[in-house]
Parts: structure tokens; sequence; C-alpha cells
């Protein structure tokens, strides 16, 4: 295994705030979360359970957390660095996320029969 990019206990990534869709070298640190560094200066720190990773080209890792802002992301490149990331963050792939969704798809499934059985019942004389 490689030694991180950074320095001891550090690895580099690309991180995308959500804000903006201009990417950032930022230094990962792995503590009680994935921490998002750049320059020294701490930006944020993602859970290692709300992790995901997205489809991405060869060789291309793309994270987003589930409490992040929608469009935040990281890229993560270095294979080194993405065993690391996949020996801490156990839900990449989303494993459990779909047993979580399934109660709301259910209830938002009766909610539109409802609305569709109360408009024909009202729209019909």
């Amino acid at each position: 295994m490689t030694e991180p990019a950074t320095g001891a206990g550090q690895w580099e990534a690309v991180y995308f705030d959500g804000r903006g869709n201009r990417g950032r070298l930022v230094s990962l640190r792995f503590g009680p979360a994935l921490e998002i560094a750049e320059k020294g200066v701490f930006l944020t720190a993602w859970p290692y359970a709300d992790v995901r990773r997205a489809s991405a080209g060869k060789g291309v890792w793309i994270l987003h957390a589930m409490a992040a802002p929608e469009l935040a992301r990281l890229e993560a490149r270095d294979p080194a660095l993405q065993a690391q990331i996949a020996a801490r963050c156990r839900l990449l792939a989303g494993e459990g996320a779909g047993d979580a969704a399934k109660p709301s798809a259910i209830g938002w499934s009766i909610a539109g029969v409802a609305a569709i059985v109360g408009s024909i019942w009202i729209g019909i004389p």
C-alpha cells in the first residue's frame, strides 16, 4: 500500500462543495468521520455510514454523503485511498438504504392512489 499523498494520515481528493462547479484539491483524514480540509482549513466531516459511491469512469470513485448538500461530492482516483474508504465506509453501494426508502415509497404510492380516487369521486357528479 502506498503512503498518503499529503503526509501522515492524509490523502488527496477533489471536492465539490455543492454550491459551485469548481473542484478544490483537498486533503482527507480518517478520524471519527471522513474529514475534509483545504490547505489545512477544516471544511466538513462526513460520517462513514453516510458515504455512498456513485457510478463514475474507470478508476474514479465519486462519493457523496447523505447529509451533505445535494451536489457536494468527492472524486477519489488513488486506488490506495479507495481501499481505505472501502474499509471504513461499509455502505458505499447503498446497502440498507433501499430498506429505509421502501416505507416512504409505499406511503407516496398510497397517497397517489388516494388523490386519484378523490379526484374521480369529486370530479364525476
